[in-house]
């Protein structure tokens, strides 16, 4: 596995934890939309008031490249769908 990833997402906000985690790495928490109203590229338009985010915020997680070996982030207790 490699320790660098270079992806581009639309973050809002990107903070490093003051704190190390057991590897001895920092945290780093963003945040941003994951889905909103708005028609995309293939015309599709999903309304986040219509989605139950349920399973995603307890055992949801975001891999790289869709290998879900390789997990790089979990939704926060913070997780949240603005209506």
């Amino acid at each position: 596995m490699q320790d660098k990833y270079d992806i581009f997402l639309p973050f809002d906000k990107i903070v490093e934890s003051k704190s190390k985690n057991e590897k001895g790495v920092h945290n780093i928490f963003v945040s941003g939309w994951a889905s909103t109203p708005a028609w995309d590229y293939q015309g599709e338009s999903i309304d986040p008031c219509g989605l139950d985010a349920s399973y995603l915020f307890n055992h949801g997680f975001v891999d790289y490249e869709h290998d879900q070996d390789l997990v790089i982030g979990v939704p926060t207790s913070k997780s949240y769908v603005d209506p």
